[in-house]
Parts: C-alpha cells; sequence; structure tokens
C-alpha cells in the first residue's frame, strides 16, 4: 500500500467513521465528499491520538467511486498504513446494463482462501440501483441472500425489501414508494407487493418543489395511491423570488379541523435561511415553538437551534457553527450565544476541498475558536502517489 502525502495525529477524539452518501449506503448531504483525487482517504482518531480506523476511497478514471475499504487494525506489525492491516469491510460500486443498472455490493470477509478481493470474497448484500432511458432512478433494490442456488448476483437472490418512483410527463419525480415484501402470490415487483409507506411530492409552476408529504396506510378503502390514504407528516417549503429556499415548515398533524394541507394543520418545528448577496447561505434558524404569543411564524417564536456559514475570500465554504442556547443575556445573535460544534472546511490552491475538521469542545481554556478546541473529526481528502 502507498502511504498518502499527509496523515495527520489529532489529540481529539473522533466518535464516527465519515462515509460517503452512495447509493444505497449510509451518509448523509451534511458530510463532506472527496474531491480531485484518484483515491483519498479518512481516519478515525482514539481520544489520545491514536488511530482508531480509516477507510479508503478509490475512484476511477472519470473521478467517480469504484470500491470503500474500511480498515480496523494495524495487523501483526503494529504499524497503521501498512500492508498487512486488517480489513473490516469492503463495498464495490459498479455499473451494469449500458449505465441503466447499478450495482453496490458489501463484502465482509476474504473467503476459504484467505485473500481479499478475490473472487470468494463474502457477500453480505448488494442494493441495485435501476435507471429509465433518461437516467431516472426508478427503483433501489436491496438483496441479502444468494437464494436457494447458494449463488450470488442469479435471479433467485433474497430481496429484503425495494422502493419504486414514479414520475409525471415531465419527467418529475411524484411519488417515492417502499414495499416490503412480495405479497399473496410471492413474486416481486407486481401489483400486490406490500407497501410500507411511501413519500409524494408536489410543484410549483416553475417546477420546484414545496411539498413532500409521508403517507403511512392505504386509509379506509384498503387502496394505497389513492385519496384516503393516511398522512404521516409533511413538509411545505417557500422559495424567494430568486428560487432561494427561505423557510421550511414540518406538519405533524391535521389540526382541530382533521383535514389535512389546510392552514390549522399543526406545526411540529420550521427553519428559515438567511444568505448574502452572493447568494451564500448565511444562516439557517430552526424553531420549535410558537413563544408567549401562542401564533407561528411571528418574532417570538422559540429558536432550537441555529446554523451560521461563512466563506472564505475565494467563495467556497470555510466554517459552519450550531449553536444550541442564547447564552447569559437571554438573547440570540449575540456573542455569547452558546456553541455546540463548529467545523472548518480547508481548500488547496484550485480550489478542491482537502480537509474537513470539527469540534465538539472548547478545550482546557474554556472558549471556542482557539488552538486547543478539542476536535471530535477529521477527514482529509489525500490522494495516493
Amino acid at each position: 500500500m502507498k502511504i498518502p502525502w499527509k496523515i495527520w495525529r489529532l489529540g481529539g477524539p473522533v466518535f464516527t467513521l465519515l462515509l460517503m452518501s452512495c447509493g444505497g449506503g449510509s451518509g448523509g448531504s451534511s458530510q463532506p465528499t472527496p474531491q480531485g483525487s484518484a483515491e483519498t482517504l479518512s481516519v478515525n482518531y482514539k481520544i489520545n491520538g491514536d488511530v482508531s480506523l480509516y477507510t479508503r476511497y478509490i475512484n476511477d478514471a472519470t473521478g467517480k467511486m469504484v470500491r470503500m475499504i474500511a480498515y480496523i487494525s494495524p495487523g501483526a506489525d503494529g504499524t497503521w498504513f501498512t500492508d498487512d492491516d486488517v480489513i473490516g469491510f469492503y463495498q464495490d460500486f459498479s455499473d451494469t446494463a449500458n449505465g441503466k443498472i447499478q450495482r453496490n455490493v458489501s463484502f465482509n470477509g476474504a473467503g476459504m482462501d484467505g485473500k481479499w478481493f478475490t473472487a470468494d470474497d463474502q457477500v453480505t448484500g448488494y442494493d441495485e440501483t435501476i435507471y429509465d432511458a433518461k437516467g431516472n432512478v426508478i427503483r433501489h433494490i436491496y438483496y441479502i441472500g444468494a437464494g436457494t442456488d447458494g449463488v450470488w448476483f442469479s435471479a433467485d437472490d433474497v430481496i429484503q425489501n425495494y422502493a419504486e418512483t414514479t414520475y409525471n410527463g415531465n419527467g418529475t419525480s411524484i411519488r417515492n414508494a417502499s414495499y416490503s415484501s412480495a405479497g399473496p402470490d410471492g413474486i416481486w415487483f407486481n401489483a400486490d407487493d406490500v407497501v410500507i409507506s411511501y413519500i409524494a411530492s408536489t410543484y410549483d409552476g416553475n417546477g420546484r418543489q414545496v411539498r413532500w408529504a409521508q403517507y403511512s396506510g392505504a386509509g379506509p378503502d384498503g387502496l394505497w395511491f389513492t385519496a384516503d390514504d393516511v398522512v404521516l407528516q409533511y413538509t411545505g417549503v417557500i422559495y424567494d423570488v430568486n428560487g432561494m429556499l427561505v423557510r421550511s415548515v414540518n406538519y405533524t398533524n391535521p389540526g382541530p379541523n382533521g383535514v389535512w394541507f389546510d392552514s390549522d394543520d399543526g406545526i411540529s418545528s420550521y427553519y428559515v435561511t438567511r444568505r448574502d448577496t452572493n447568494g451564500n447561505l448565511t444562516l439557517l434558524i430552526t424553531y420549535n415553538s410558537t413563544g408567549l404569543d401562542g401564533s407561528w411564524f411571528t418574532p417570538d417564536d422559540g429558536i432550537q437551534t441555529y446554523n451560521s456559514y461563512s466563506q472564505d475570500s475565494s467563495n467556497n465554504s470555510a466554517r459552519s457553527i450550531t449553536y444550541n442556547a442564547a447564552g447569559p443575556d437571554t438573547l440570540w445573535f449575540t456573542g455569547d450565544d452558546v456553541v455546540e460544534t463548529y467545523a472548518d472546511y480547508i481548500q488547496d490552491a484550485t480550489g478542491l476541498r482537502r480537509q474537513y475538521i470539527s469540534y465538539s469542545n472548547p478545550g482546557a481554556d474554556g472558549r471556542w475558536f482557539t488552538p486547543d478546541d478539542i476536535r471530535s473529526a477529521y477527514i482529509e481528502f489525500s490522494p495516493y502517489y
């Protein structure tokens, strides 16, 4: 194994491995994404600064990730980043059928030959994403077993569940439904498959998504995808004249009149955004109560948290800060607001992100944004040579 151009040893704890979101894998939009490298590395550290584990992300010539490998031990030599490091698992990502099917396969063992990355590696499961001719995702399938023939990637592989997306005539996604079993006939992908929930999306005249509602039951008629389906919750959003999202509201009950999607629906929380003159997000404020006046969307609404965002001189993301209390003066957006966490984003001279560092404690001096702040997560996007 070649050593990355820089591996940092940090004094702070790292509690979670930062994984990218790929297909059906875990991850989220808030996590950093490696950029501009054929191979990248993320490293986790214990509280004493020793390596806990690390992950390699391997990309093809087009920059698409083709393999992710998680290493959990330094191996017999006791030294990390050498050829005998112990693999915990890996995932392979591939396209088949002229790019119309994407497959992500998880492996957790080296197989009978004792060698990783050979044909007998132990598969734990895989998922497939199927696209239509326009490149739209139409189905996502999760497989958990090799079936009666004992051979993976054959017609009788065991399906755990799947999700299916429906589009309107304009190619816009209007529904994403989750299915948990093959139904009474035992055959997957037909009309009697068992629905467990779905999300329906509504758009404005400009093609912007303005509502997505989650449905959890078929309603009195016993039929899914009809007008009496049971609403679980929904989110409604508002945009400004430039098409930027300015408010997102979560509704969790139909209100006193028992009818969903009208003015008395019960709100659980909402967030608003603020932007600078360049359109960069500067604040995201989450409210979770109405305040003393009992009315939502008024100045005394109760703030739960807010995030502030700043950019460097090249307009790249530089820092994000999460605040969870107003501080001793009891006023939000003042200098004594209570910091929960913050993260720094560091780019190279070309503007590609190379480091992500988050902090969860102000350190011994009790002051945030000083050199002794305790790092809670670290990832360096390091190309291999």
